[in-house]
């Protein structure tokens, strides 16, 4: 989510100019979520007026201005192209911001040192966080201290330390206030690129989730230059996993903790598994960042937890080094689904359908032979009982997962194949086997079984989302489309962040491998929930001309989405004609008969 500032100025100029209307800008915004162009591109203008617009550096001004940007608003909101609180950020630039909670401005020269200062960022107590142009032109962050603040090694501007950074576009987890799962991630990110480094401190404004949703530590430079006594008392420690852990525990609860190690003591359906470790975090229970590291990818990989509770003296400031956490790397880039989050689930009833994928062969016929041909035999015991396997002990289990992980990585099917079907044959309760089967066969088109193993997944863990993400690509593929949507409305609704991430992320995947016709035929569909039905009747062309001719009702729907009835009912037709007795043969005649009644 979020519009650059100068993306917003240029929208705006345009929009003053009379060079588009709103209806343009929106269509210019989803050619940019597609492709990485810039949104002078996007927009489509003839040449003059582009290198009119481009030229144009008239300033925008919040009272003069009011009606285009009120329209402006209207229409990013609705888009969900940006929040409330980045248009308020937004206009605050244009006429410089007054105080912000309750900390007064510093009398700064707009100008020193060859840096130009733009407008604030943030005002903290310890100072103001400016965005600012280098001599270079290039975005910087500067940092001005107040004078009370000590501060030693950095340059100074009229009695005040400051110090400069690269400018990060995006939002902190203090302003963002992300899902416990999101902000554990953000954690991750940050604790990863802390691990051969030492930051002294951290805090949630530190922390920053850009736009492409990677990662940033703010400050690094400028902390190790503040005495230890003027850092944020909340999240102080002896050590950056301390500080991470307060993070985390100020993520979960919303407030950092005061003496407490416990988020589930507040928050109650804090999983059980992150609540742990942020204790451990807190309570000096790990040796080391890297210690913490593992753990948190223990968590999101559904292994066990190996931290265990420091002394309780350990959780206020003082407390021994702890550590951060290292992520399960994504899978093929070929399957949709990147990233597969265990947790560890109840008992569930024993498997009814479907069986496990692998069966003992049975033996092959032998010839019957005659009562002579046949030596005497002494009389034998009848033959032991073949016992059943040997149920899973949870070490076993993981170490099936672990096998099963590596080779989905590795492409190896094969492998993928034994260590799930063993896990199911030796009565594994929790659900990876299945999703791992029903994500195998997905990706060798074997629709069936993948949407028989992956709804079984479902039966176990019914809100895992990389579940339902799996089926809603399965019922894509077979052409499914009522069932997709269900599923993809489910998990994404019509909010165009999530959506946007989504076409981003299959845009790349298509740019990777132009020959695999997936990625543009799922994108198809995200740009059909989005309602940009030219765009998505593009991308399913492009799947049907190599192939996947279950993309025809898909086209089908962008036809008749974008009032194209005639050819919505061709496409519709020959779907039939290619697939009499398809998985939604039924459903494509029921749109056929809704076309012919306009």
């Amino acid at each position: 989510m979020g519009v650059p500032r100068e993306d917003l100025l240029l929208m705006t100029r345009a929009l003053k100019r009379g060079l588009v209307d709103l209806k343009a800008l929106r269509k210019a915004l989803d050619r940019q979520v597609s492709r990485p162009i810039s949104l002078l591109e996007a927009l489509h203008l003839a040449a003059s007026a582009a290198d009119a617009l481009k030229a144009d550096a008239s300033p925008v001004d919040a009272a003069e201005d009011r009606a285009p940007l009120e329209s402006l608003h209207q229409m990013l909101l609705d888009g969900e192209h940006l929040t409330s609180a980045e248009w308020e950020k937004f206009i605050a630039s244009l006429t410089r911001p007054t105080a912000r909670r309750g900390w007064p401005s510093l009398q700064v020269p707009q100008e020193f040192d060859g840096y130009t200062l733009q407008w604030e960022l943030a005002r903290r107590e310890r100072g103001v966080v400016y965005r600012a142009k280098d001599r270079d032109g290039r975005e910087v962050a500067v940092k001005v201290f107040r004078k009370d603040v000590a501060v030693t090694g950095l340059p100074q501007v009229d009695g005040h330390a400051y110090a400069v950074s690269d400018f990060v576009d995006g939002e902190s987890l203090e302003a963002k206030r992300p899902t416990p799962r999101r902000g554990a991630h953000a954690v991750w990110k940050a604790a990863e690129f802390l691990r051969e480094r030492v930051h002294g401190s951290l805090s949630p404004a530190r922390i920053v989730i850009r736009k492409d949703d990677s990662v940033a530590v703010l400050g690094l430079e400028s902390a190790r230059a503040v005495a230890p006594s003027a850092r944020a008392k909340a999240y102080a420690g002896a050590s950056d996993v301390h500080a991470l852990g307060a993070i985390l525990y100020d993520v979960i609860t919303g407030s950092p903790p005061a003496g407490e190690t416990s988020p589930k003591a507040r928050v109650r359906d804090t999983d059980e598994n992150l609540d742990r470790i942020v204790t451990c975090a807190l309570t000096g229970g790990y040796a080391s960042t890297g210690a913490l590291a593992d753990d948190l990818g223990h968590y999101f990989k559904g292994e066990p937890i190996t931290g265990r509770k420091g002394s309780a003296a350990a959780a206020a400031p003082g407390a021994r080094k702890s550590r951060l956490w290292i992520g399960l790397a994504a899978a093929a880039a070929a399957i949709a689904v990147l990233v597969w989050l265990l947790l560890p689930k109840a008992p569930a009833p024993a498997p009814s359908a479907p069986e496990s994928a692998a069966r003992e062969e049975k033996p092959a016929p032998v010839a019957p032979t005659s009562p002579e041909s046949r030596p005497k035999e002494a009389a034998k015991a009848p033959p032991k009982a073949v016992p059943p396997p040997a149920p899973l002990t949870p070490d076993e289990e993981q170490k099936l997962y672990d096998q099963a992980v590596d080779a989905q990585v590795k492409g190896d099917g094969d492998k993928v194949l034994a260590a799930a079907n063993e896990a199911i044959a030796r009565g594994a309760k929790r659900d990876w086997p299945y999703f791992q089967l029903g994500n195998l066969f997905l990706s060798r088109n074997e629709l069936d079984k993948a949407l028989q193993y992956v709804s079984r997944a479902l039966e176990i863990s019914p809100d895992n989302r990389d579940s339902m993400e799996l089926r809603a690509q399965t019922y894509v593929y077979r052409g499914e489309a009522k069932k997709a949507l269900a599923d993809l409305d489910a998990l994404y609704g019509k909010k165009a962040p999530g959506l946007n991430r989504q076409i981003v992320a299959l845009s790349k995947q298509a740019e990777a491998d132009a020959k695999d016709p997936r990625p543009r035929f799922l994108r198809g569909v995200f740009f059909l929930i989005k309602r940009n039905y030219e765009t998505a009747a593009t991308d399913f062309t492009a799947a049907i001309e190599a192939g996947q001719g279950r993309a025809l009702p898909w086209r089908a729907l962008a036809f008749q989405g974008a009032d194209d009835p005639a050819r919505a009912a061709a496409d519709a037709n020959a779907y039939l004609v290619a697939y009499p007795n398809d998985f939604a043969t039924e459903e494509v005649r029921a749109l056929l008969r809704e076309i012919r009644k306009k």
